[in-house]
């Protein structure tokens, strides 16, 4: 008896460590994030892959926080990374990378309920590609 508990231990261990993360565009996980109620988290992790549209450019505590839409250039701030882990603390990230959010979706509501976002806060990203970004000399 002893050693079937074991055993299920295991399986539900690697069931657990196995648990699948759902690819989603900004457009799906902003749709996603806003069905939940408000100011609720999501219980599954997901993977938002997009562009970089709009970024403070500063990092802070390792994290970043940038919008993202699922078409390259368009401006657009179709889904918020807030305060993410970014890969090197030491570059932020450009306008125009390409990269994978991973993390649990937010519907974020600000206190006079005047502002709906759909978000991942504190969630990893995965740089993808790379802008160059090039300085003119003078």
């Amino acid at each position: 008896m002893k050693k079937f508990y074991l055993m299920a231990a295991f399986a539900f261990a690697a069931l657990t460590m196995n648990a699948e993360i759902k690819e989603m565009t900004c457009a799906e996980a902003a749709a996603a994030a806003l069905e939940l109620g408000e100011n609720e988290t999501g219980t599954d992790s997901v993977a938002v892959i997009g562009y970089v549209t709009n970024t403070n450019g500063e990092i802070s505590r390792k994290q970043q926080t940038f919008y993202m839409d699922d078409v390259k250039g368009s401006g657009l701030k179709t889904f918020q990374a807030y305060w993410v882990n970014v890969p090197d603390p030491e570059k932020p990230l450009n306008v125009g990378d390409k990269v994978m959010l991973k993390g649990l979706l937010l519907h974020y509501v600000n206190d006079s309920g005047t502002s709906h976002q759909a978000e991942i806060k504190n969630g990893d990203v995965v740089l993808l590609e790379s802008v160059e970004v090039s300085f003119d000399t003078i």
